[in-house]
């Protein structure tokens, strides 16, 4: 089972289709890039197993999203898997 709570999880219906895992990070650190937020909220989908949700579900295909903001600006990377 996953150890921790994922921000954001998109459960399809049809098991066959992509789940999607949404991490996010937020940081007023203005030392701090973007991207290291966005790289972080990434790892942390995988250190904390957030996945497994889906393939307790039998949902095999997911997208895991990690987003660092700051204020209304944002960085998206994605880790399709």
């Amino acid at each position: 089972s996953a150890l921790g709570r994922f921000d954001i999880l998109i459960i399809p219906k049809d098991v066959s289709q992509l789940g999607v895992i949404i991490e996010l990070k937020n940081s007023k650190d203005e030392n701090r890039s973007l991207a290291e937020l966005a790289q972080d909220a990434l790892a942390q989908i995988e250190v904390k197993q957030y996945a497994e949700e889906f393939k307790v579900r039998g949902i095999m295909n997911t997208v895991k999203y990690g987003i660092g903001f700051r204020g209304k600006v944002c960085e998206v990377i994605s880790d399709p898997s």
